[in-house]
């Protein structure tokens, strides 16, 4: 992946990259996760899960521009600038661990936006920080069935909290495939 991360093995289903991205977006990830009660990462902070889901729902066309997802990220213009020789204006900056699936990097590598692969991820949560909050973490998207999607039934729940749905009510996205 041509990115400032690093990717390194996990063991997991997931493999680990660091990322240098805006502290603003780190902590919209963070109160994300607090507020979907989403699945914490083993330090703590919950950016993974707050992540994957904003890269699933833009990846699936749920960002609104069902034409090309390279319209979608096209239209988040409010991302710091990086280059390879660092931050460029005032924007304070951290840098984090993430797990992401193959399918995910896969597609942030494919994404066609003439920028790198940190500008897409960084457009991505962009463009996620102005959608519908709903829409981002309020639909359960599984690669398989909802019967075999971990986690699944415990988001659906959260979900049926958090905004007072019926359970025929919610919304499932299944055998979905990132494009």
């Amino acid at each position: 992946m041509a990115t400032q991360g690093k990717l390194q093995a996990s063991g997991s289903k997931y493999s680990c990259i660091s990322f240098t991205l805006p502290t603003t977006q780190w902590e919209w990830l963070n109160v994300m996760t607090e507020k979907h009660k989403l699945k914490r990462d083993a330090d703590g902070v919950g950016t993974s899960k707050a992540l994957r889901i904003c890269i699933t729902c833009v990846a699936t066309g749920d960002g609104g521009h069902e034409s090309t997802h390279a319209s979608v990220l096209a239209d988040a213009t409010e991302y710091s600038s990086m280059t390879s020789a660092g931050i460029s204006g005032e924007i304070a900056v951290s840098s984090k661990n993430v797990e992401l699936s193959s399918e995910q990097l896969s597609w942030i590598d494919q994404q066609d936006t003439g920028t790198s692969s940190l500008d897409t991820v960084q457009r991505v949560i962009n463009v996620c920080m102005n959608m519908d909050e709903y829409t981002v973490f309020g639909i359960v998207r599984c690669k398989s069935t909802i019967a075999q999607c971990e986690g699944a039934q415990e988001a659906l729940a959260n979900i049926q909290d958090k905004y007072s749905k019926k359970e025929e009510d919610l919304v499932v996205k299944e055998h979905i495939t990132l494009q």
